[in-house]
């Protein structure tokens, strides 16, 4: 899986800092989750085993944002 396997708005804006071992792999598995549910944040969340909250917390903090991957 690649970031252009995404839907559009998830697709990688830029990228500024280094990801830890831990952000990395939070960050993938989000990304598929995402994928694999077309950008529905309710049923990725579920696959995670998370909440929504949880969810848009995470894609705060990592900045996913619907117009696209922007990390920093």
């Amino acid at each position: 899986m690649t970031v252009g396997d995404l839907p559009k708005p998830y697709r990688l804006a830029s990228r500024v800092r280094r990801l830890s071992g831990r952000e990395r792999a939070e960050l993938e598995a989000i990304i598929e989750a995402m994928r694999r549910h077309n950008g529905n944040k309710l049923e990725a969340a579920r696959d995670l085993g998370i909440s929504r909250t949880t969810l848009c917390a995470r894609l705060k903090a990592l900045r996913i944002t619907d117009g696209g991957l922007s990390i920093s």
